[in-house]
């Protein structure tokens, strides 16, 4: 604390206070023009600016590179230490709801949420406030009392404060604001359980994709095998004089169109095996191979009504629709407070050197104010207009649940349309691959007995090819038919509840 200090004596005389005045206008007029001030602050903030992009651009760039560089080659680089050589259906499905980075990102919005609700306590707790100030004068107030020159104040003046407000009354904003905080939570939980949905969703398109393609790579294979059997055979009976030169061409062909279609498959199946990877938050396939087979396992379709009914109830999207139209109204509710007067309680403790409570002493001192504030808005255009824009997005949030329902129950009944589909298509294929193998053994009893000719069995064959590449499709589509009906009733968090609720205690430890 410094002692309080001595006015400096006056001028003796009129000339010599004159001269002193005239040296502190020198002194004040002599420094730097505040132009050039102003254009040094310009210029030092545009290369600051240009820096700051250079800066930035050269960061963005180091950071894609040091990640292309880590790249990692394989399952073994991400730290995965799972056999996913013979991966069941569920196991792929637990693995996805640890891994799936959509899903891993959806699960943030609880930590958005609880920032949020945290925030929303702002409205109805305490606020504490702390300043602290120096200010410098270049001169200070002086008044002459006969023959002395007493200063007014200080050069070197100090302060600092702690303020604390709570709001008491602010209309229906502080119970709005809490509300909407709640709401935003229970929103987040319904983000997560659509992108676990999601990611069910994609990971078992994706594996029945891989299966499919795996059971055309065996198609392909046996399509080709046969060709080449047909044709060392067609080739010793031209040998012997029974087959002509168009039938070796002809199966020359086909032997050639069966090692396409062979191609062919396996490039999908590497494709499928891809996407089933990147569901499961793997960088590549690895030891990757899918082991439930496809097969065809008729479900009970739920009245079309009734359907629409359990999709209403249990739709996340709606859900989340349902709450963000709750979210909404509150937020009206928090606009139309506007217009009530507000009544805030504080209080201030403040230091200061000068004392706050004599000006003129040059030592430390504190004092503390305490009081209502009440506030009544009178007029103020931009309140109206932020209560317009409430209610027409309130408007909008009623629309868009109207919109949703309505999507959802075509959706519902667009998936128990494509089941029935499905299942009459895998009904009509499982009879014609019967008589595709039918008439394949027929060409072959046919072509032993001469009765037949080789490009008559290969068309046997191509057609049984055919036949079955279409039966395994329709197992695919069945497969891809339930699980759609299943997501458009919103219940496949149920069908897989359990690889949920483990998927979260692992997140959980």
């Amino acid at each position: 604390m410094s002692s309080r200090r001595s006015p400096p004596p006056a001028p003796a005389g009129g000339e010599e206070r004159r001269a002193l005045m005239n040296t502190e206008r020198s002194k004040r007029v002599s420094g730097p023009p505040a132009a050039a001030i102003a254009l040094s602050a310009i210029l030092v903030a545009t290369a600051a600016g240009c820096a700051t992009r250079t800066g930035i651009a050269r960061i963005i760039a180091d950071s894609r590179n040091k990640s292309a560089e880590d790249w990692p080659g394989g399952a073994a680089a991400q730290g995965w230490t799972n056999d996913l050589s013979n991966l069941g259906l569920r196991d792929a499905i637990n693995i996805a709801l640890l891994h799936n980075r959509s899903l891993l990102a959806a699960r943030q919005e609880r930590e958005v949420a609880r920032g949020r609700l945290r925030e929303s306590y702002a409205a109805a707790t305490p606020n504490i406030t702390a300043r602290g100030g120096y200010t410098r004068l270049d001169d200070v107030s002086r008044i002459q009392m006969g023959q002395m020159d007493v200063a007014l104040g200080f050069e070197d003046n100090y302060s600092a404060d702690i303020t604390l407000r709570q709001p008491l009354f602010h209309g229906a904003a502080i119970p709005a604001a809490l509300k909407m905080g709640e709401i935003w939570s229970f929103m987040a939980e319904e983000t997560v359980r659509a992108a676990a949905q999601a990611a069910v969703f994609e990971t078992a398109s994706a594996y029945y994709d891989a299966r499919l393609a795996r059971e055309m790579i065996n198609v392909n294979e046996q399509a080709a095998a046969f060709a080449e059997a047909l044709l060392r055979d067609t080739r010793s009976r031209k040998e012997s004089g029974v087959a002509s030169d168009y039938d070796v061409l002809r199966a020359e062909v086909e032997v050639s169109n069966a090692r396409a279609e062979l191609l062919k498959s396996r490039n999908a199946a590497s494709i499928a095996l891809m996407r089933l990877a990147k569901s499961l938050g793997m960088r590549d396939t690895g030891s990757l191979s899918p082991a439930d087979e496809l097969a065809f396992n008729p479900q009970p379709r739920p009245d079309p009504e009734d359907a629409v009914r359990t999709a209403l109830r249990n739709r996340p999207e709606l859900r989340r629709a349902e709450m963000e139209l709750k979210f909404q109204a509150e937020a009206f509710r928090a606009a139309a407070s506007l217009w009530w007067p507000q009544l805030d309680a504080f209080f201030t403790e403040k230091w200061a050197n000068p004392d706050p409570h004599a000006s003129t002493s040059d030592t430390w001192g504190d004092a503390w104010t305490a009081g209502l504030a009440l506030s009544l808005p009178l007029f103020d255009p931009s309140r109206d207009g932020r209560i317009i824009q409430e209610k027409a997005r309130l408007e909008q949030a009623k629309t868009r649940l109207a919109e949703q329902e309505e999507a959802v129950a075509l959706d519902v009944r667009q998936a128990l349309a494509g089941l029935q589909n499905a299942e009459e298509l895998v009904e009509s294929q499982k009879l014609n691959l019967q008589r595709a193998e039918e008439g394949v053994r027929l060409a072959l009893a046919g072509f032993a007995n001469n009765t037949r000719t080789s490009v008559e069995v290969m068309d046997a064959q191509t057609a049984l090819t055919r036949t079955r590449a279409l039966y395994y499709q329709a197992l695919h589509a069945h497969s891809t038919a339930v699980l759609n009906m299943k997501r458009a009733l919103g219940i496949l968090d149920a069908e897989f509840g359990a690889a949920g609720r483990e998927a979260e205690d692992h997140e959980a430890k």
